[in-house]
């Protein structure tokens, strides 16, 4: 495996710095503090009856927010604490795999990296990787948080297991869009503002795109741009709640909280299926895409670069 030598390189590199480990204890602080926080509003904001550990029982049958939390609190605590994880996921991931090939350029080490014969894809596929590899090990520190959701009982394992897909694939598209912008940045900084730009685009852009479309009597029409939201896709999940918490909004914006999506969208007619599969995919062609694209923009003398438009596009420094 010829990227298994970029692989074992970068995390060397990225493992060694003091800067891992003031991330590695910024994390720890973070979350453990979203996490209490999430815990005291359960216990001091929700009025019920019932013991608070081990209990996930209604104690009203009234659709509201409270009512909600304090029927599923473990569910929305572990959801809460999922949405805050993807959160970070969003601001660490392209932070770090925007320095993948810009930080080569910047140290005078990119044309001796293309020199040694590797092929292009090795080469991204490798620093890809290694970035995913470096914010997972960052994400596990959260992991014990997760363990409070646990004492009030009610998540499902399905849950559990499509929440962590989801932020695995969110995950490799966060980093795969950092790895793409440092392959066509000038630097490290102008890479990390492109990768920002475009993961803001996918979670703020999308939902501000479904609002005004909703808002405008084209609901049906900009529904499928929720698909590209992560944090709508993950919320979507427990289904169990999605749909009461829908209620609770007003009439043309309940479909943002639709545990399926749209039933007429790519010629499938009656079909529904659930967002997150849909989003899951979208998720995985976009990051093999963007993986591809990178490759383009750092081989030199792939047959692409003859085009005036794709040199200008992925070769910003060409002439």
């Amino acid at each position: 495996m010829m990227w298994g030598a970029v692989l074992a390189k970068e995390l060397a590199s990225r493992l060694q710095g003091r800067l891992t480990y003031v991330i590695l204890t910024l994390m720890v602080i973070v979350f453990t503090g979203l996490v209490l926080g999430s815990f005291w509003l359960v216990i001091t904001s929700v009025t019920t009856n019932l013991p608070v550990i081990g209990s996930s029982v209604a104690s009203s049958t009234a659709v509201s927010l409270p009512g909600l939390a304090g029927s599923y609190r473990g569910v929305f605590l572990f959801f809460a604490m999922a949405l805050c994880l993807m959160a970070a996921l969003s601001v660490v991931a392209p932070a770090v795999a925007s320095t993948a090939m810009s930080g080569e350029r910047e140290e005078g080490t990119f044309d001796l990296l293309i020199a040694t014969g590797m092929r292009p894809r090795s080469i991204v596929f490798g620093k890809l990787v290694a970035a995913v590899g470096f914010v997972l090990l960052l994400a596990l520190t959260a992991v014990p948080g997760f363990a409070m959701a646990w004492m009030f009982g009610g998540v499902p394992i399905v849950d559990v297991i499509l929440t962590i897909l989801m932020l695995v694939a969110a995950l490799w598209l966060f980093s795969a869009i950092g790895l793409f912008c440092s392959a066509i940045g000038r630097s490290s900084a102008v890479a990390a503002l492109y990768a920002y730009g475009l993961v803001f685009l996918l979670g703020t852009g999308s939902l501000a795109a479904y609002l005004i479309g909703a808002s405008l009597q084209m609901e049906a029409a900009v529904r499928p741009l929720l698909a590209l939201n992560p944090f709508i896709s993950l919320f979507s999940v427990p289904d169990q709640i999605s749909g009461q918490v829908a209620q609770l909004l007003p009439f043309p914006y309940r479909p943002l909280l639709d545990s399926v999506g749209p039933q007429e969208m790519f010629g499938l007619g009656a079909l529904r299926y659930p967002r997150w599969a849909l989003t899951l995919v979208l998720y995985s062609l976009l990051t093999v895409l963007l993986v591809g694209l990178s490759s383009v923009a750092i081989d030199p003398c792939h047959p692409w670069k003859e085009r005036r438009w794709v040199r200008t596009l992925l070769d910003p420094g060409s002439d």
